[in-house]
């Protein structure tokens, strides 16, 4: 299970006089099958890590015994092509080993495990894709297994204390936000790429969104009815609205998505100067979203602040838009089916900046009573 430990072994056997009757190449024709072999071994306290883990940790464990296996295999090849297994004062390896180390066989085996492992390291690194792609094929991710072993982190027993219990809230509510951040990127790769493959995606993160939003509510509801302070209760409120600003990206990400679709299935073709534009918008609303969620996190005003600048800017892009493509129908450049499309997207971009502008808000409101982290909240 450990390389480094049975190299020191190989080469207490070795200090020991083990190979004391035999040449280099005789030697390193021992050890060097024998260090390979070390290599494929480390990987089974991967493998037995991985039972009963996540689909991911079995992944890296099946990546790595692959890595191992194909080095091993590749190095072999190269060895017996070279004659040594046969004449093995002429084989490459042989004579780079003992060049390197001389005849001190304890050496040798420090020597080639180095090389084996940086070589196996910088032949693959121009095959990481591939081979990851493979092992991701053998060990497919199941979504909606995943997706069932959803469960949010705090309990009844929070409830005991409601200062703690809305801190647990406000974090799981960030976790809620990174969600719909992820499915709003999703999203609009599928409109701008025209990649329909990731329509699935988007409605996994929406379905997880959606149990965020029930999980968290009905614990809200559990703690407003507790016996709160009238800041408490304010408080509470305005987590009503964070969590519904963040529902309804959610929805607007799987807007975009069924977008693709229609798109798609119509056959319908933007222009590059209308794909130009979606994408200036698609910046501002990404930067949008990213400084909202930011800002609720970690309960920076000035990033709230920020959001308020950019949602003017996302308002005025969408005025410009729409002229554009009022522009483009004017002189018959776009179809009416297109265009229809077209300012369904915009819409959806705006209403996610518009949410976006609404979950920082809760920053705004809540600034005094808000520290960083959200620890030892109201005081």
């Amino acid at each position: 299970q450990s390389s480094s430990a049975t190299i020191g072994m190989l080469q207490a056997l070795a200090i020991g006089g083990a190979f004391t009757d035999l040449s280099n190449f005789q030697t390193l024709s021992i050890i060097i099958p024998i260090v390979l072999g070390m290599n494929i071994g480390t990987c089974v306290t991967a493998i037995f890590a991985m039972i009963g883990s996540s689909r991911s940790a079995k992944q890296t464990a099946s990546l790595h015994l692959i890595f191992k296996l194909l080095g091993a295999a590749l190095m072999m090849i190269v060895i017996l092509l070279t004659g040594g297994f046969t004449n093995n004062e002429q084989s490459i390896i042989y004579k780079f080993i003992i060049s390197i180390s001389g005849s001190n066989t304890s050496r040798q085996i420090a020597n080639f495990h180095t090389f084996f492992n940086i070589a196996n390291t910088l032949i693959f690194l121009p095959f990481i894709k591939p081979v990851t792609d493979m092992v991701q094929k053998i060990i497919p991710e199941k979504k909606e297994e995943e997706e069932q072993e959803f469960k949010l982190k705090f309990n009844d027993i929070l409830l005991e204390n409601p200062s703690v219990a809305i801190s647990e809230i406000i974090g799981e509510a960030g976790t809620m936000a990174e969600i719909a951040f992820k499915s709003y990127n999703t999203a609009f790769e599928c409109v701008y790429n025209d990649n329909i493959s990731k329509v699935e995606d988007v409605k996994i993160l929406e379905n997880l969104i959606n149990k965020f939003e029930t999980g968290i509510s009905e614990f809200l509801i559990k703690i407003s009815a507790l016996n709160l302070s009238l800041r408490e209760a304010d408080l509470v409120i305005h987590l009503f609205n964070a969590i519904h600003h963040i529902e309804k990206i959610g929805d607007h990400s799987m807007n975009l998505a069924d977008m693709a679709l229609k798109i798609k299935e119509r056959d319908v073709k933007f222009s590059e100067n209308a794909k130009n534009e979606l994408n200036s918008m698609h910046i501002l609303v990404k930067e949008s979203l990213r400084t909202s969620i930011d800002s609720f996190e970690t309960s920076n005003l000035d990033k709230a602040y920020k959001v308020h600048i950019l949602e003017k800017q996302i308002v005025e892009k969408e005025e410009d838009l729409r002229m554009a493509h009022i522009e483009r129908l004017n002189q018959k450049r776009c179809t009416p089916e297109t265009g229809v499309l077209y300012l369904d997207v915009v819409t959806d971009f705006a209403r996610i900046g518009s949410y976006s502008e609404g979950l920082s808000k809760f920053v705004k409101a809540n600034i005094d009573i808000l520290p960083a982290k959200h620890f030892d909240i109201l005081q």
